[in-house]
Protein backbone atom coordinates (compact mmCIF):
# COMPACT_ATOMS: atom_id res chain seq x y z
CA UNK A 1 0.00 0.00 0.00
CA UNK A 2 1.35 3.35 -1.04
CA UNK A 3 2.41 5.92 1.61
CA UNK A 4 -0.62 8.48 0.38
CA UNK A 5 -3.63 5.63 1.05
CA UNK A 6 -2.06 4.41 3.90
CA UNK A 7 -2.23 7.95 5.66
CA UNK A 8 -6.14 7.93 4.57
CA UNK A 9 -6.87 4.54 5.50
CA UNK A 10 -5.55 6.03 9.27
CA UNK A 11 -7.37 8.97 8.84
CA UNK A 12 -10.40 6.80 8.21
CA UNK A 13 -10.11 4.81 11.29
CA UNK A 14 -9.26 7.80 13.63
CA UNK A 15 -12.42 9.15 12.60
CA UNK A 16 -14.28 6.06 12.98
CA UNK A 17 -13.55 5.90 16.58
CA UNK A 18 -10.96 2.81 15.56
CA UNK A 19 -7.55 4.20 16.93
CA UNK A 20 -6.67 0.44 17.49
CA UNK A 21 -7.14 -0.15 13.35
CA UNK A 22 -5.35 3.23 13.28
CA UNK A 23 -2.13 1.70 14.79
CA UNK A 24 -2.69 -1.33 12.52
CA UNK A 25 -2.85 0.33 9.28
CA UNK A 26 0.65 2.57 10.04
CA UNK A 27 2.63 -0.34 11.53
CA UNK A 28 5.86 -0.78 9.72
CA UNK A 29 5.24 3.26 8.00
CA UNK A 30 8.28 5.66 8.08
CA UNK A 31 8.81 6.71 11.29
CA UNK A 32 10.76 9.82 10.00
CA UNK A 33 7.46 11.38 8.56
CA UNK A 34 6.16 13.96 10.95
CA UNK A 35 2.49 12.93 9.60
CA UNK A 36 3.28 8.93 10.31
CA UNK A 37 4.20 10.60 14.20
CA UNK A 38 0.80 12.74 14.26
CA UNK A 39 -1.34 10.13 13.30
CA UNK A 40 0.04 7.09 15.80
CA UNK A 41 0.00 9.40 18.70
CA UNK A 42 -3.75 10.22 18.31
CA UNK A 43 -4.46 6.50 17.64
CA UNK A 44 -2.29 6.33 21.54
CA UNK A 45 -4.50 8.91 22.73
CA UNK A 46 -7.33 7.07 21.15
CA UNK A 47 -6.32 3.96 23.58
CA UNK A 48 -5.54 6.29 26.09
CA UNK A 49 -1.88 5.20 26.30
CA UNK A 50 -1.05 8.23 27.62
CA UNK A 51 2.51 7.65 27.75
CA UNK A 52 3.05 6.44 24.38
CA UNK A 53 1.33 9.11 22.46
CA UNK A 54 3.63 11.85 24.14
CA UNK A 55 6.45 10.21 23.93
CA UNK A 56 5.51 9.45 19.58
CA UNK A 57 4.18 13.44 19.35
CA UNK A 58 7.56 14.77 21.16
CA UNK A 59 9.65 12.21 18.31
CA UNK A 60 7.61 14.29 15.73
CA UNK A 61 8.29 17.45 17.24
CA UNK A 62 11.68 16.90 17.16
CA UNK A 63 11.60 16.14 13.22
CA UNK A 64 9.11 19.17 12.72
CA UNK A 65 9.10 21.62 15.61
CA UNK A 66 7.01 24.20 14.11
CA UNK A 67 3.77 21.87 13.78
CA UNK A 68 0.95 22.99 15.30
CA UNK A 69 -1.01 19.69 14.88
CA UNK A 70 1.53 17.67 16.61
CA UNK A 71 1.83 19.99 19.63
CA UNK A 72 -2.08 19.91 20.06
CA UNK A 73 -1.83 15.67 20.43
CA UNK A 74 0.93 16.59 22.45
CA UNK A 75 -1.48 18.64 24.82
CA UNK A 76 -4.13 16.47 24.26
CA UNK A 77 -2.01 13.41 25.61
CA UNK A 78 -1.01 15.53 28.98
CA UNK A 79 -4.15 16.51 29.58
CA UNK A 80 -5.07 13.05 29.50
CA UNK A 81 -2.23 12.18 32.26
CA UNK A 82 -3.51 14.61 34.54
CA UNK A 83 -0.45 17.20 33.72
CA UNK A 84 -2.60 20.35 33.05
CA UNK A 85 -0.07 22.56 33.35
CA UNK A 86 2.16 21.85 31.14
CA UNK A 87 -0.46 21.07 28.11
CA UNK A 88 -1.61 24.92 28.69
CA UNK A 89 2.27 25.72 28.22
CA UNK A 90 2.29 23.20 24.97
CA UNK A 91 -1.35 25.18 24.04
CA UNK A 92 0.00 28.54 24.30
CA UNK A 93 2.84 28.39 21.80
CA UNK A 94 0.34 26.83 19.47
CA UNK A 95 -2.09 29.81 20.05
CA UNK A 96 1.23 31.96 19.36
CA UNK A 97 1.77 30.49 16.24
CA UNK A 98 -1.95 30.05 14.79
CA UNK A 99 -4.01 32.11 16.31
CA UNK A 100 -6.88 31.48 13.78
CA UNK A 101 -6.76 28.00 14.83
CA UNK A 102 -9.98 27.10 15.89
CA UNK A 103 -9.38 23.76 17.39
CA UNK A 104 -6.58 24.87 19.48
CA UNK A 105 -8.28 27.89 20.88
CA UNK A 106 -10.83 25.62 21.90
CA UNK A 107 -8.30 22.87 23.02
CA UNK A 108 -7.00 25.84 25.53
CA UNK A 109 -9.84 27.52 26.67
CA UNK A 110 -11.31 23.78 27.83
CA UNK A 111 -7.61 23.23 29.79
CA UNK A 112 -8.16 26.65 31.57
CA UNK A 113 -11.84 25.89 32.63
CA UNK A 114 -10.34 22.51 34.14
CA UNK A 115 -8.01 24.52 36.05
CA UNK A 116 -11.23 26.72 37.43
CA UNK A 117 -9.04 29.97 36.19
CA UNK A 118 -12.38 32.00 35.80
CA UNK A 119 -11.20 34.75 34.25
CA UNK A 120 -8.71 33.43 31.85
CA UNK A 121 -10.54 30.64 30.84
CA UNK A 122 -13.87 33.05 29.87
CA UNK A 123 -11.42 35.18 27.57
CA UNK A 124 -10.19 31.34 26.54
CA UNK A 125 -13.92 30.78 25.35
CA UNK A 126 -14.57 34.50 24.27
CA UNK A 127 -11.14 34.33 22.28
CA UNK A 128 -12.52 31.14 20.58
CA UNK A 129 -15.95 31.82 19.93
CA UNK A 130 -15.25 34.97 18.27
CA UNK A 131 -13.39 32.56 15.22
CA UNK A 132 -16.40 29.86 15.84
CA UNK A 133 -19.62 32.19 16.32
CA UNK A 134 -22.88 30.06 16.77
CA UNK A 135 -20.75 26.80 17.26
CA UNK A 136 -21.72 23.48 19.45
CA UNK A 137 -18.14 23.60 20.83
CA UNK A 138 -18.71 27.03 22.18
CA UNK A 139 -22.04 26.29 23.96
CA UNK A 140 -20.49 23.32 25.41
CA UNK A 141 -17.35 25.05 26.68
CA UNK A 142 -19.67 27.74 27.85
CA UNK A 143 -21.42 25.37 29.68
CA UNK A 144 -18.49 23.49 31.47
CA UNK A 145 -17.62 27.06 32.55
CA UNK A 146 -20.65 27.17 34.30
CA UNK A 147 -20.86 23.87 35.82
CA UNK A 148 -17.34 24.40 36.91
CA UNK A 149 -18.21 27.36 39.32
CA UNK A 150 -21.29 25.83 40.20
CA UNK A 151 -24.14 27.54 37.97
CA UNK A 152 -25.61 24.24 36.97
CA UNK A 153 -29.12 26.07 35.53
CA UNK A 154 -26.96 28.25 33.55
CA UNK A 155 -24.70 24.98 32.08
CA UNK A 156 -27.98 23.50 31.14
CA UNK A 157 -29.27 26.23 29.35
CA UNK A 158 -25.89 25.94 27.20
CA UNK A 159 -25.90 22.44 26.70
CA UNK A 160 -29.58 22.49 25.24
CA UNK A 161 -28.26 25.34 22.86
CA UNK A 162 -25.10 23.37 21.44
CA UNK A 163 -28.00 20.13 20.82
CA UNK A 164 -29.96 22.56 19.21
CA UNK A 165 -26.81 23.47 16.45
CA UNK A 166 -25.72 19.95 16.77
CA UNK A 167 -28.35 17.06 18.06
CA UNK A 168 -25.71 14.29 17.47
CA UNK A 169 -23.14 16.18 19.77
CA UNK A 170 -21.93 12.78 22.09
CA UNK A 171 -20.07 15.63 24.30
CA UNK A 172 -23.41 17.69 24.76
CA UNK A 173 -25.87 14.81 25.00
CA UNK A 174 -23.25 13.32 27.87
CA UNK A 175 -22.68 16.44 29.40
CA UNK A 176 -26.92 16.91 29.49
CA UNK A 177 -27.43 13.45 31.16
CA UNK A 178 -24.47 14.23 34.12
CA UNK A 179 -26.86 17.78 35.00
CA UNK A 180 -30.33 15.71 34.58
CA UNK A 181 -29.21 13.32 36.66
CA UNK A 182 -27.39 15.34 39.28
CA UNK A 183 -30.94 17.11 39.34
CA UNK A 184 -32.40 13.62 40.67
CA UNK A 185 -34.20 13.22 37.24
CA UNK A 186 -33.53 9.20 35.79
CA UNK A 187 -33.90 10.39 32.18
CA UNK A 188 -30.14 11.39 32.62
CA UNK A 189 -29.20 7.86 32.63
CA UNK A 190 -31.20 7.69 29.15
CA UNK A 191 -28.42 10.61 27.66
CA UNK A 192 -25.94 9.17 29.18
CA UNK A 193 -26.93 5.90 27.41
CA UNK A 194 -27.50 7.92 24.09
CA UNK A 195 -24.61 9.25 24.24
CA UNK A 196 -22.23 6.32 25.11
CA UNK A 197 -24.13 4.74 21.83
CA UNK A 198 -22.97 7.62 19.39
CA UNK A 199 -19.20 8.07 20.85
CA UNK A 200 -18.71 4.35 21.43
CA UNK A 201 -15.08 4.92 20.81
CA UNK A 202 -14.58 6.92 24.20
CA UNK A 203 -14.14 4.29 27.07
CA UNK A 204 -14.72 7.82 29.66
CA UNK A 205 -18.69 7.97 28.10
CA UNK A 206 -19.13 4.55 28.16
CA UNK A 207 -17.84 3.27 31.83
CA UNK A 208 -20.22 6.30 32.97
CA UNK A 209 -23.24 5.18 31.21
CA UNK A 210 -22.35 1.95 32.66
CA UNK A 211 -22.08 2.92 36.07
CA UNK A 212 -24.82 5.47 35.90
CA UNK A 213 -27.16 2.29 35.27
CA UNK A 214 -27.06 2.15 38.94
CA UNK A 215 -29.12 5.22 39.79
CA UNK A 216 -31.79 3.49 36.98
CA UNK A 217 -32.60 0.43 39.28
CA UNK A 218 -33.33 -0.37 42.64
CA UNK A 219 -32.21 0.83 45.64
CA UNK A 220 -30.43 3.12 43.15
CA UNK A 221 -33.68 4.84 42.19
CA UNK A 222 -34.19 5.70 45.91
CA UNK A 223 -31.25 8.16 46.10
CA UNK A 224 -32.26 10.08 43.15
CA UNK A 225 -34.57 12.65 45.25
CA UNK A 226 -31.73 13.15 47.53
CA UNK A 227 -29.98 15.13 44.74
CA UNK A 228 -32.55 17.24 44.57
CA UNK A 229 -31.48 18.74 47.38
CA UNK A 230 -28.05 21.53 46.76
CA UNK A 231 -25.69 19.72 49.20
CA UNK A 232 -24.57 22.95 50.67
CA UNK A 233 -28.20 23.18 51.94
CA UNK A 234 -28.46 19.40 52.98
CA UNK A 235 -25.40 19.82 55.19
CA UNK A 236 -26.62 23.09 56.93
CA UNK A 237 -30.27 21.07 57.22
CA UNK A 238 -29.04 18.60 59.19
CA UNK A 239 -26.88 20.31 61.32
CA UNK A 240 -29.81 22.25 62.63
CA UNK A 241 -31.74 19.13 62.80
CA UNK A 242 -28.63 17.07 64.86
CA UNK A 243 -29.07 20.50 67.22
CA UNK A 244 -32.39 20.41 67.84
CA UNK A 245 -32.89 16.88 68.28
CA UNK A 246 -29.84 17.00 70.69
CA UNK A 247 -31.36 19.99 73.10
CA UNK A 248 -34.61 18.13 72.71
CA UNK A 249 -33.30 14.80 74.29
CA UNK A 250 -31.08 16.40 76.69
CA UNK A 251 -33.37 19.19 77.98
CA UNK A 252 -36.64 17.91 76.78
CA UNK A 253 -38.18 14.63 76.47
CA UNK A 254 -35.82 12.06 75.92
CA UNK A 255 -37.79 9.77 73.98
CA UNK A 256 -38.76 12.33 71.67
CA UNK A 257 -35.64 13.71 70.86
CA UNK A 258 -33.85 10.41 70.62
CA UNK A 259 -36.91 9.54 68.02
CA UNK A 260 -36.12 12.73 66.18
CA UNK A 261 -31.93 11.75 66.12
CA UNK A 262 -32.53 8.57 64.69
CA UNK A 263 -34.62 10.03 61.75
CA UNK A 264 -32.24 13.08 61.68
CA UNK A 265 -29.09 10.42 61.35
CA UNK A 266 -30.76 8.25 59.28
CA UNK A 267 -31.67 11.08 56.87
CA UNK A 268 -27.80 12.28 56.76
CA UNK A 269 -26.99 9.11 55.90
CA UNK A 270 -29.34 9.03 53.13
CA UNK A 271 -28.11 11.76 51.57
CA UNK A 272 -24.15 11.24 52.20
CA UNK A 273 -25.57 7.78 50.30
CA UNK A 274 -26.83 9.43 47.24
CA UNK A 275 -23.95 12.16 46.64
CA UNK A 276 -21.28 9.71 47.10
CA UNK A 277 -22.87 7.60 44.43
CA UNK A 278 -23.58 10.76 42.43
CA UNK A 279 -20.10 11.46 42.54
CA UNK A 280 -18.75 7.71 42.07
CA UNK A 281 -21.13 7.95 38.66
CA UNK A 282 -20.99 11.03 37.33
CA UNK A 283 -17.34 12.72 37.84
Amino acid sequence: MDDERTLALAWHWLQTDRPDRCLEVLDGADLTDPQVQLLRAWGLSGLERWPDAEAVARSGLAQDPGSVELRRVLAHALTGAGRLKEAADVLASAVADAPEDVAVRAQLAANLVARRFREESQRAIEAFAALAPGSARVALLRAHWHLEFGRREDARRHVLEALEVDPADPQARALLGELTARSGDVAGVGHLRRAALDDFGSRSTVARARQAGALDRYPGRLLLPALRVHPGWAAAGCFVLLWVSARVFVVGDAVVGGAMLALTLLLVVWLAVAHAVAVWVLD
